[in-house]
């Protein structure tokens, strides 16, 4: 008995221990692109970023509804992109917002943007401990803006969390 005891604990530890490191993730390429901006956007298996077609150097809005499956009020400390800025002077920026249910007012919640790099990096920012996530009265969304000052380059986002 004290076997199993043990066994179910251990089991239980591990269980709550891998649980509470990521809740909600998303690939680049699972964001809803801003219909202003389909022309100039590409979809690669994971990612999303400017088309190799595209002569524009507008912004590309695309945005990323946050559900759980669970409805306990989640401990989300973080909000983190993958991403390629393609340069110094691009960017991938991504903001987390809260829409009230019942009024509809939206509220900036966190951000976090990369730093101009050639190489695809994670960059992290805190959301703070003073954040309650209220998935009952509120919806949630991630915006992700990328920009570029020549056609020459290329950023992309490869994924989004919230941990």
């Amino acid at each position: 008995m004290r076997t199993f005891t043990l066994a179910a604990l251990i089991f239980f530890i591990a269980f709550s221990a891998a649980s509470a490191g990521q809740l909600w993730t998303a690939t680049g390429s699972t964001g809803t692109i801003d219909p202003a901006n389909l022309s100039n956007a590409t979809i690669g298996t994971s990612s999303v970023g400017y088309a190799s077609s595209s002569t524009s150097t507008a912004g590309i809005n695309v945005r990323y509804n946050v559900t759980l499956d669970d409805t306990t009020a989640p401990t989300l400390g973080h909000i983190e992109i993958l991403a390629n800025d393609a340069g110094l002077t691009n960017g991938v920026t991504a903001t987390l917002y809260g829409v009230n249910r019942t009024t509809g007012a939206v509220t900036s919640v966190a951000g976090v943007g990369s730093t101009g790099s050639t190489s695809t990096q994670a960059y992290s920012f805190p959301i703070g401990t003073s954040v309650t996530f209220d998935f009952t009265n509120n919806y949630y969304v991630i915006k992700v803006t990328l920009a570029r000052t020549s056609t020459s380059n290329f950023p992309t986002l490869q994924g989004i969390r919230l941990y």
